[in-house]
């Protein structure tokens, strides 16, 4: 992720939690039982899940069956498996939700895989209901927040935490697109380590991202920790949007012989001794976000130039050579501080072109005001 994020408010964050003991308990429930049985799972589960199960299956909209009666049958199917697979699960399952806390831990790996047997693929299935069920909401007698709790209450929170996301994604530096009829909202939420690959982790509170829905279709099924098919990562060499983000640890560098920049990518910070290239490597191949802002030079440029303009307006004219380059390390401090559609990438070139091309950039600005270069001063 390019900016830093905030996670989620504490509320949020508890009726996720709530939601991942719920997950808890179903595998606890296939762990006890050799096979399913409505009484059993409603005396293990408690009234108040069973009667919203129940409810759901039978009563819900088309798709909310569906999902509904999935979750079923791969519970069903999870039970008959031995109890030795089961404990794996459980144990896997337990593992894996303290990931947070090895972030800078090489010798981390997430202990549950689909891949691993039959069972790990039903308890997959299972897991991953959970997120499907917040699209018709948790009801507020299971939260406890006392909130029907929706995927939407997940982003709100995103938001009420992160001021950049009314404005920018915290991954691309683009605008976020209008809602419309059928996306009430122009966010998406992204699980960063994916769901298919790790479905222990679906509803943890630092797992789930939200971003623009230009960012999740160009990732697509990319895993972070393998963004190619010839290359595993620890969980320490990636980026993390909660922990490590992109711009606290890699450069954006241009190369040109003019104006307009023909490479645009990530470097390592020249003022890091750590290297975080095969981090800034992974996040390429998984959002390839430099060559999308380069595809996009026109406004990245537009958004460098208007607010030059604008600045320079407040000044007047004539503008000498030094308030110029002023008025340009002012833009760069606002672009860096505040957020606006490609400030960031803009603000990145300001600061190379100021290096590189000061005389040209300069000139260009005098004469788009249609006056003589006569100040040095």
């Amino acid at each position: 992720m390019l900016h830093p994020l905030n996670p989620p408010d504490r509320q949020c964050e508890d009726d996720l939690f709530a939601l991942i003991e719920l997950q808890r308990k179903t595998l606890t429930y296939a762990l006890n039982h050799n096979q399913f049985g409505f009484d059993t799972f409603r005396i293990f589960m408690g009234d108040d899940f069973f009667d919203w199960f129940e409810d759901g299956r039978n009563n819900g909209q088309r798709d909310q069956k569906k999902a509904f009666n999935n979750f079923h049958q791969n519970l069903i199917a999870l039970t008959k498996f031995d109890a030795a697979k089961k404990q794996t699960i459980l144990d896997d399952f337990d593992h894996d939700q303290n990931f947070y806390f090895h972030l800078d831990d090489h010798d981390f790996m997430f202990a549950f895989s689909p891949v691993i047997s039959a069972a790990h693929e039903n308890a997959k299935a299972c897991l991953n209901s959970f997120y499907e069920f917040l699209s018709w909401g948790f009801p507020a007698i299971l939260m406890p927040s006392g909130r029907v709790f929706y995927r939407q209450d997940i982003v709100q929170s995103y938001i009420d935490r992160n001021p950049i996301l009314v404005k920018v994604c915290p991954c691309c530096d683009n605008s976020w697109p209008e809602p419309d009829r059928a996306h009430k909202t122009p966010y998406t939420l992204e699980h960063f380590f994916h769901k298919d690959e790790h479905p222990t982790i679906c509803l943890h509170p630092y797992n789930l991202i939200p971003m623009c829905r230009v960012c999740n279709g160009r990732r697509g099924k990319k895993e972070m920790l393998s963004p190619k098919d010839d290359i595993d990562l620890s969980i320490d060499q990636i980026f993390h949007p909660l922990e490590r983000p992109v711009r606290k640890h890699a450069d954006l560098e241009f190369r040109s012989r003019r104006l307009e920049p023909e490479i645009m990518r990530f470097v390592n910070l020249p003022t890091r001794i750590d290297d975080w290239q095969i981090a800034i490597n992974a996040y390429e191949d998984v959002y390839e976000i430099p060559s999308r802002w380069q595809a996009n030079w026109r406004e990245i440029e537009s958004a460098a130039s208007n607010a030059i303009s604008y600045a320079i307006q407040g000044v007047g004219v004539p503008v000498s050579r030094i308030r110029f380059g002023q008025e340009l390390d002012r833009i760069v401090e606002t672009f860096m501080r505040d957020y606006g559609r490609y400030q960031y990438p803009a603000g990145r070139w300001l600061i190379w072109a100021k290096t590189n091309y000061f005389d040209a950039l300069y000139s260009a600005h005098v004469e788009s005001r249609g006056l003589n270069n006569t100040t040095s001063t």
